[in-house]
């Protein structure tokens, strides 16, 4: 992933870390501090450093009861998502997701 590789070590230890939580935790960590909704299906995950990187998730879309998809990522700036419209980039991310389910991809491989 182009913006994963762009990150600062830092950044990705924590991104790693936030993902490990969902994977063995599964969507009840949505309830969590560090994840907040910002819409129907659409949630914020927050990670806090010297940027403030936040990842766009959903609930499936294919099966919301067994898997969670990052959409989109963004920064955080005075209460601002950088760029503004990544909220609606993240939707239609999970629109063409819901569409054609191939074109889903693998696994976080990080971890």
């Amino acid at each position: 992933m182009v913006w994963y590789d762009s990150l600062a070590v830092e950044e990705t230890a924590k991104v790693d870390v936030r993902i490990g939580e969902l994977q063995q935790n599964g969507p009840d960590l949505f309830r969590a501090s560090w994840c907040a909704p910002l819409g129907e299906h659409i949630w914020k995950m927050k990670i806090h450093g010297k940027r403030q990187l936040r990842l766009m998730l959903c609930k499936g879309p294919v099966d919301r009861n067994a898997e969670l998809t990052l959409l989109y990522d963004s920064i955080e700036k005075d209460g601002t998502l950088i760029p503004g419209d990544a909220v609606e980039r993240a939707v239609t991310r999970m629109e063409e997701i819901a569409s054609n389910p191939r074109r889903r991809r693998a696994p976080w491989p990080r971890l």
